[in-house]
């Protein structure tokens, strides 16, 4: 069976800059001529108001 390596990337709150680090890791790794797929979770991206 094929491996799927991941990295998920957490911090305890807010603006800590998760989706920056994501971004400059994708980038990079797109660079190199791997396959990336970027996902994010929470209510944060669906509604603000929730």
């Amino acid at each position: 069976m094929p491996t799927c390596p991941a990295l998920i990337v957490a911090a305890p709150a807010s603006g800590q800059g998760k989706t920056t680090v994501v971004a400059a890791l994708a980038r990079l790794h797109a660079r190199q001529g791997r396959k990336v797929r970027v996902f994010k979770c929470g209510p944060d991206f669906l509604d603000p108001q929730i």
